[in-house]
């Protein structure tokens, strides 16, 4: 397992990884970086330049923000990944992590990773998107998913200065 420092920066994680900032993103596809190349507990992955045309340099110009790259799911799917943020910490494992009782475990539909909640015992999907200021929930029904309900995500950790906000 290794462990990095990380922080909530303009409604994003961003990660200290090797010395270099990444944005930590769950719902990119795709990791993309001017580096070729990255080494993430002891497996080295190679990184795109861009995704869809889009350079890191088009998307940091875009957020107002100096990032070293995006660390997107093709890379943290291959991790069991632990977001620790009132100890400003992610840690990833190519070894499967023993649950506690703190720890959610997560599914995934679409490579995105989801997470099955119940409000007013109706149960949902949430789709855990940590480069998005908006998350979805989806109402569970036995032919798919209903009509999406949008609200606010906010970390609510004591780092946090955003009041969580409904949509």
């Amino acid at each position: 397992m290794q462990t990095f420092q990380a922080k909530f920066q303009d409604g994003l994680i961003l990660a200290t990884i090797n010395g270099q900032h990444w944005i930590v993103d769950t719902g990119a596809p795709v990791s993309f970086s001017e580096r070729s190349e990255l080494t993430l507990d002891g497996t080295r992955f190679e990184i795109a330049s861009s995704y869809i045309g889009m350079s890191l340099r088009d998307v940091c110009d875009q957020l107002g923000l100096k990032a070293d790259g995006i660390l997107g799911m093709d890379v943290l799917s291959q991790f069991d990944v632990r977001f620790d943020m009132p100890r400003s910490e992610i840690s990833l494992s190519i070894v499967r992590l023993v649950p506690t009782s703190r720890m959610i475990e997560v599914g995934s539909a679409l490579g995105v990773p989801i997470l099955f909640v119940m409000l007013n015992a109706t149960e949902y999907r949430l789709l855990l998107d940590s480069g998005a200021e908006i998350g979805y929930l989806f109402r569970i029904a036995s032919l798919g998913c209903g009509r999406p309900v949008f609200l606010r995500i906010c970390c609510l950790c004591t780092a946090c200065s955003k009041p969580p906000r409904t949509l």
